[in-house]
């Protein structure tokens, strides 16, 4: 057996001492800051190890990528080269703020969720061991800074376009372009945690660039201590790591959640510790749930659902009357090679393969936080190895334990995790009307997704080469367009009249749209292939028909309830539409939805204008 099984629970085991836990953790967090020389705003607290004379910025960012977390301010990685699907390529970009959205930094400086922002940092650093006169101080500072490089910030909105990820400059041209930042220091400081030497010439993705030409001057106006307790902040102060501080940190996270999002109660701490678990070794979770729940033979089942919801896209791809036959043609020939993972990698069972992985990681069983950042260094590294090797298209994005679905443009893949594949979305025992609503939807919604306004960038071989005529390309935006403006009409109940961001979601409105379609006509010609037309049974006590309980099983998973807070939150950084318009936004625009359900002409839920991509 896999050992690293029995060290999940171990694990599992140890978070529960909560006692023992936090006071080994808080020790751990401490030595952590003093491997960044010291944190200013606990000045005399923290030694006097902080010294403005040693600061340099872009060690300081090196440093927080070493330990295992996303750089703040600027991020330098690894990514896919959209112009080589078989290679990586170096990349930096605008990094994470500290709130979930630049949206919350450009509202009055005094507003609520602002300012409850910087009491969470206020507080917590006197629960650090900072004075609290010092504490307000520098918050204060910090919250000032990230305001303005919130401002430079390219909206989410912005950054779907793909085509302008081709912004490929060398690290000698770096420094010319993006003036205020060492540029070939930081990357190659970057490379030196894994010992790869990187010179001028390397080909570097420059993503954001108008951000990149700003972030200089931003960090210029501010003095190196409000710099440092920015990114040293940004890493000690992460959830994962909070979360196995003292209660007093969890405290203060809670009430700033409050604000922010209308919680009212924490999570439990099983539940965090197992997403914890999983995001430290998702093979060992995904395989304790696949030997557990994953029926044999459900992916030879799915993969034949697969084969029909790719069938049926070619058929509406057939049916277009506003798309050229060269163009069909290719479309058609994307969707057939498209690859299909189900239910879970072979790396799940392959015990060699899994120790090799994970052979630079450490689990410490009486610290659970040293045990996280040990892993999180060593995802770092696993991270940036991958520059000098081909694309490894086997490798999952996700735990075999995660109900989620994805599509991995970069790759010309769809994946589907053990997870999913169950009730309400798939089981062979429950008619395929509802299997259709369910996993077929979210088949359906997956293969839409390779043409999308970003997958369709992406040739068969995942490739970004241009398959598209003028003609044709124009006509699909169009037809997009019609989408945007039909979900930025959309008010969110209970948001003092929000409305959804049209252009943010675009992408996840063309799959939804064009995967509940898919999933239908999937549906009906299975029916007609396997049971010669004739109808399933309906479900005992229920009186709708096997087509409306199809739509009925695809709606039914969104169904939920939420606070004001939450919503907003969504609003603002979801690319998916706030749920209840992933329901209605595609329903709206079917024909077959109208038909099944004898929704009047002109009803709300069948309008006259109707968008339709594919």
């Amino acid at each position: 057996m896999y050992q690293g099984l029995l060290l999940i629970s171990k694990i599992i085991f140890f978070f529960s001492i909560e006692d023992k836990a936090e006071a080994l953790t808080l020790r751990t967090i401490h030595q952590y800051t003093e491997a960044f020389g010291g944190w200013p705003v606990l000045g005399s607290n923290d030694g006097g190890k902080w010294d403005p004379n040693r600061y340099n910025l872009e060690n300081l960012l090196v440093h927080s990528k070493q330990r295992g977390t996303s750089m703040p301010l600027i991020e330098v990685g690894v990514v896919n080269d959209i112009l080589n699907p078989t290679k990586y390529i170096l990349y930096i970009d605008q990094a994470s703020l500290g709130m979930p959205s630049r949206e919350y930094y450009l509202k009055d400086r005094y507003d609520k969720i602002l300012m409850a922002y910087q009491t969470l940092l206020e507080e917590s650093y006197v629960a650090f061991g900072a004075d609290p006169t010092t504490a307000e101080n520098d918050a204060k500072d910090v919250v000032d800074m990230e305001i303005e490089v919130a401002n430079i910030t390219l909206p989410s909105e912005l950054r779907r376009d793909v085509t302008k990820w081709k912004n490929k400059k060398t690290i000698g041209e770096l420094g010319d372009k993006f003036p205020g930042v060492d540029w070939k220091k930081l990357i190659t400081g970057t490379m030196k945690i894994i010992g790869m030497s990187i010179n001028d010439s390397e080909p570097v993705v420059a993503v954001s660039p108008s951000f990149l030409q700003k972030i200089g001057n931003v960090i210029s106006k501010y003095p190196s201590r409000v710099i440092a307790n920015y990114i040293i902040g940004s890493v000690v102060m992460d959830g994962k790591v909070i979360f196995y501080l003292p209660q007093i940190f969890k405290d203060i996270q809670h009430r700033y959640q409050q604000v922010l999002s209308g919680t009212t109660q924490e999570s439990a701490r099983w539940q965090k510790c197992s997403n914890n678990v999983k995001l430290v070794f998702p093979e060992a979770v995904g395989r304790l749930f696949v030997e557990e729940k994953f029926r044999t033979g459900a992916k030879e089942n799915v993969l034949e659902l697969v084969d029909n919801l790719k069938k049926a896209f070619k058929g509406m791809v057939d049916e277009l009357t506003w798309m050229e036959d060269s163009t069909k043609q290719l479309a058609k020939e994307k969707a057939d090679v498209m690859e299909a993972m189900i239910g879970y990698p072979d790396l799940l069972f392959n015990d060699s393969a899994l120790h090799s992985k994970y052979e630079n990681v450490t689990v410490y069983i009486d610290d659970p936080l040293r045990t996280i950042i040990n892993a999180g260094e060593a995802a770092v590294i696993r991270g940036l190895q991958k520059l000098r090797k081909v694309v490894d298209k086997t490798e999952w994005m996700s735990s075999a334990a995660d109900v989620n679905a994805f599509n991995l443009i970069f790759r010309n893949q769809i994946l589907f995790p053990a997870a999913i594949l169950q009730p309400p979305y798939y089981s062979y025992e429950q008619p395929e009307y509802l299997n259709y609503g369910g996993i077929g939807y979210v088949i359906g919604h997956e293969i839409c997704h390779g043409f999308d306004d970003q997958g369709r960038n992406f040739n068969k071989y995942a490739g970004m080469i241009n398959w598209w005529s003028d003609n044709d390309s124009a006509k699909y935006k169009d037809r997009a367009q019609c989408i945007i403006d039909q979900y930025d009409n959309f008010t969110v109940p209970g948001t003092d009249g929000t409305k959804l961001n049209g252009r943010l979601t675009i992408g996840e409105n063309i799959a939804d749209n064009g995967g509940i379609k898919e999933s239908f006509k999937a549906y009906r010609e299975w029916l007609k292939t396997n049971r010669h037309g004739k109808e399933e049974q309906k479900l005992p006590g229920l009186n709708y028909t096997p087509n409306q309980l199809l739509y009925l099983n695809a709606a039914q998973v969104w169904c939920d309830e939420t606070r004001k807070e939450e919503k907003l939150k969504r609003i603002y950084t979801d690319s998916h539409s706030y749920q209840m318009f992933r329901v209605i936004g595609p329903l709206q625009n079917s024909e077959e939805f109208s038909i099944a359900w004898n929704c009047p002409a002109g009803s709300y839920k069948n309008p006259p204008n109707k968008c339709t991509v594919w």
